[in-house]
């Protein structure tokens, strides 16, 4: 039978946010017709029928990751539109952290 370890005395070091969403190292980049998504290296492609579509399968795919490493994620989006930051916390919930860039006819003079 194992005794309780007394943890009483054991001081533990904070951790900046960026420590916590820096492994694994995540990334999306969204083409037309296709999404690839690398975690920690792996690399895993999924189809999409459109842009909008491959955008919401990138944000997904990272949600679940974040989800069942039960850990927050910072993702790096690229798409032919641009890149932004997409951080995911531990429950799976997605948030902008950058806004995408608009489209160049699109921007206000």
């Amino acid at each position: 039978m194992c005794e309780p370890v007394d943890t009483s005395g054991v001081k533990v070091k904070p951790t900046k946010e960026e420590d916590l969403v820096s492994w694994p190292k995540a990334s999306a980049r969204v083409e037309y017709g296709q999404v690839t998504v690398t975690i920690a290296g792996v690399q895993i492609a999924y189809g999409a029928s459109d842009m909008n579509q491959a955008r919401d399968t990138a944000r997904y795919e990272l949600a679940m990751w974040a989800w069942h490493l039960r850990r927050p994620l910072r993702a790096e989006v690229v798409d032919p539109e641009g890149q932004w930051v997409i951080e995911v916390d531990e429950h799976g919930y997605a948030i902008d952290q950058t806004s995408r860039p608009a489209r160049w006819w699109r921007k206000k003079k």
